[in-house]
């Protein structure tokens, strides 16, 4: 997935994993903190420009998780 924020030249890749993960292995080191929700409450949440129409798709059901990873 691409995306170009307005403010810059450059294109940025977003490239997304599966991985499970325990509960307790998380650690929040780039943001102030880690949460499990569900996909319905999601909009309460601010994501990046960049994340956004993905969110949006995945918390519809427009699109499912699986699909992403199955175009790598």
């Amino acid at each position: 997935m691409r995306h170009q924020y307005a403010q810059t030249l450059d294109e940025l890749e977003i490239r997304f994993f599966a991985a499970a993960i325990a509960e307790s292995e998380l650690a929040p080191r780039t943001f102030e903190r880690i949460v499990w929700a569900c996909r319905k409450s999601w909009g309460n949440y601010d994501f990046l420009a960049a994340n956004v129409g993905l969110v949006a798709n995945l918390a519809t059901g427009k699109i499912k998780p699986g699909e992403i990873l199955e175009e790598s």
